[in-house]
């Protein structure tokens, strides 16, 4: 995001020569809102009966969290910080692609790349198409949790809260103490 963000913003490539591949859409929370706390997800999640879908709508309603289009469902978490200017700029990009994610890309002459998505039909491109492939795994998705204290003698810095991030340092800090 924040590459596309910087393409537009600082290095002025128009909107339609970017290409962004969107493997997975994600909710991102609203930079702007005065709304939300490292509570939001918690007490969202204990109001909706603990349906995932559910809550993450209605922090969508109360202006904690957002995403890219309002047609498309998210299906993963990544915790990204956008404001409204930010997110005009993500919303801006007509070419989105959204097949997976990219398993090869290949030269096939002067003029144009091929880009493939693992048995997919590939799609062949412009070589002057900027592209973008959002990889970002984020926290809590498919990573293994550790425990912040698995022995006596070691702490390990791991997400015990959603983001932000400073809240689980804290809460280890204190217990370390």
């Amino acid at each position: 995001m924040d590459t596309v963000i910087f393409l537009q913003r600082t290095l002025k490539v128009p909107a339609n020569n970017i290409y962004w591949v969107i493997p997975n859409d994600v909710w991102m929370l609203c930079r702007d809102s005065s709304e939300g706390s490292p509570w939001s997800w918690g007490e969202a999640l204990l109001e909706t009966d603990l349906d995932v879908n559910k809550a993450a709508l209605l922090l969508e309603k109360k202006g904690v969290l957002t995403r890219l289009d309002k047609k498309v469902a998210p299906t993963r978490f990544r915790f990204p910080l956008v404001d409204g200017e930010e997110l005009h700029y993500l919303r801006r990009i007509p070419n989105i692609i959204r097949r997976g994610r990219v398993t090869a890309i290949t030269k096939l002459d002067t003029d144009r790349i091929r880009v493939e998505f693992g048995g997919l039909e590939p799609l062949t491109m412009s070589r002057s198409t900027v592209f973008v492939h959002c990889t970002s795994p984020g926290p809590f998705n498919g990573k293994d949790q550790t425990r912040p204290f698995p022995s006596e003698h070691e702490v390990r810095l791991t997400y015990v809260y959603a983001p932000p991030v400073p809240i689980s340092m804290s809460c280890i800090a204190i217990l370390e103490s």
